[in-house]
């Protein structure tokens, strides 16, 4: 991992903590990240909440509205470790 995509997925997992357990659409989270991440592009976003859900640092919940994400315990100890 470059430190490009080290400053998404921290700035990802921020923001769902931030969200404090809530669930949160991804173009929701993107919107959040996009301003913590300089010239952010879609499919950077796209790919990094993708290897996030691969390490299962979140957990993914689809709905009709589209899928939304919630940190998980994985995910607040690799933000610990990671800040």
């Amino acid at each position: 991992m470059n430190s490009r995509e080290f400053l998404i997925w921290r700035n990802i997992l921020k923001q769902l903590a931030n969200a404090d357990g809530m669930l949160c659409l991804a173009e929701h989270l993107h919107q959040d990240v996009e301003m913590a991440t300089p010239h952010l592009t879609a499919t950077e976003f796209d790919d990094a909440l993708a290897a996030i859900d691969r390490e299962r640092l979140v957990t993914t919940v689809p709905s009709v509205r589209g899928t939304k994400y919630k940190i998980n315990d994985a995910g607040r100890a690799w933000l610990s470790e990671n800040r």
